[in-house]
């Protein structure tokens, strides 16, 4: 007799996104994690700031990210990838943090740059935004390093 399998819903990728933030290393990582997991990826993208005289986001800053969103996940569903953008208000680090745990996120892919010395000194740098949302995850974080160009390398003579 054949034991009848248990289907389970596909894994879901949360991937916190700037604007200009999804560059080709991280979109490389999140399409491989993605298809080797079979799961859903989540595009998101926090603004934390608001308009103090309104106490609304500015129009201006919610369309460019919806944009950019729009515009990211229609590149990753040509990968046959299922992907949605998601725009979300609040403090970045426990928004993040807050959307992995709604969205019971199986991996956080985070990119990173090498920060310079003046960004090591101040805990609210990007560098620090991913110790954060690292420290308080409710799921593994992947840090996809952004690559640095590559020298052109000298030709034979």
């Amino acid at each position: 007799m054949t034991q009848a399998r248990k289907l389970m819903p596909p894994a879901r990728l949360l991937v916190p996104l700037t604007l200009g933030g999804a560059t080709p290393e991280k979109l490389s990582a999140v399409t491989a994690q993605a298809h080797a997991l079979g799961a859903c990826v989540t595009l998101l993208h926090v603004l934390d700031r608001v308009t103090p005289s309104l106490g609304d986001p500015s129009p201006d800053a919610t369309g460019a990210a919806q944009n950019y969103l729009d515009e990211v996940s229609t590149q990753l569903r040509r990968d046959g990838i299922s992907a949605k953008p998601r725009l979300r208000y609040g403090p970045i680090v426990p928004t993040i943090n807050k959307v992995a745990r709604e969205q019971n996120a199986a991996m956080i892919i985070l990119g990173a740059g090498e920060p310079n010395a003046f960004q090591r000194l101040l805990p609210t740098t990007r560098a620090g935004l991913v110790g954060a949302i690292s420290r308080d995850a409710p799921c593994p974080v992947l840090v996809v390093p952004r690559t640095p160009p590559v020298a052109a390398l000298p030709t034979a003579a």
